[in-house]
């Protein structure tokens, strides 16, 4: 058997199960083609608004973020993403951004991190959402003017009170500080129009993302 034919065969097989391939798998070049017009689009987020990607989980939000990475880059701009965060440091939550308290609080108080006990908690002992949180203030310090910062996974480890209120706090603080800001999430009901965002990418499993702008923004 050939390999086409045995592509179809598996094809024919996973459609008999009602398993369908998503759109990602059946056409590379246009594939790419449809993530790179998406990318450049998102990549042009002015500084100060805030772009959302929102799909279900396997849809393309993490390939289109990576995509999205290189155009800013391509561009010139600077980019800054969530990274995971050492689970065995003893350093108070207050110093864990290494940088003068006063600004440090602020920053920390924009994430939800603001409560006296937990300030002076060890990072080893704070929970998955808190991490997750101190994660964002990192990489909200680490964010020059006019840079863009990517968020994916946004909310993934939290409640949705807390999802919607984080959301909301970057928002103003991308428009106080000037940066744009990319959040890629599952959870639209936190992610909705009440962000006012500039654009909003909607990926699906079995189509190519949708780069729509807000009536806000369009003229």
């Amino acid at each position: 058997m050939t390999r086409r034919a045995r592509s179809h065969s598996v094809r024919a097989a996973l459609s008999a199960l009602g398993i369908c391939p998503q759109w990602r798998d059946t056409g590379q070049s246009a594939c790419r083609a449809a993530i790179d017009e998406v990318a450049r689009a998102v990549s042009l987020t002015p500084a100060g608004r805030l772009t959302v990607i929102i799909g279900p989980s396997g849809a393309g939000k993490t390939t289109l973020l990576r995509a999205v990475r290189r155009c800013a880059r391509a561009g010139s701009r600077q980019v800054a993403r969530i990274t995971d965060l050492p689970t065995t440091s003893r350093t108070p939550l207050c110093r864990a951004l290494r940088m003068p308290l006063e600004p440090a609080l602020r920053t920390l108080g924009a994430c939800g991190l603001s409560d006296a006990p937990l300030l002076t908690r060890p990072v080893r002992d704070i929970s998955g959402g808190e991490r997750w949180r101190l994660a964002l203030a990192r990489a909200m310090v680490r964010t020059l003017p006019g840079a863009i910062l990517l968020a994916d996974e946004f909310g993934s480890l939290l409640d949705s009170l807390t999802a919607r209120t984080l959301a909301l706090s970057l928002s103003r603080w991308a428009a106080r500080h000037g940066r744009a800001v990319v959040l890629a999430s599952t959870r639209e009901g936190d992610l909705g129009p009440h962000l006012a965002p500039w654009a909003t990418v909607r990926c699906e499993l079995r189509l190519p993302p949708r780069f729509t702008l807000s009536p806000q923004t369009q003229p």
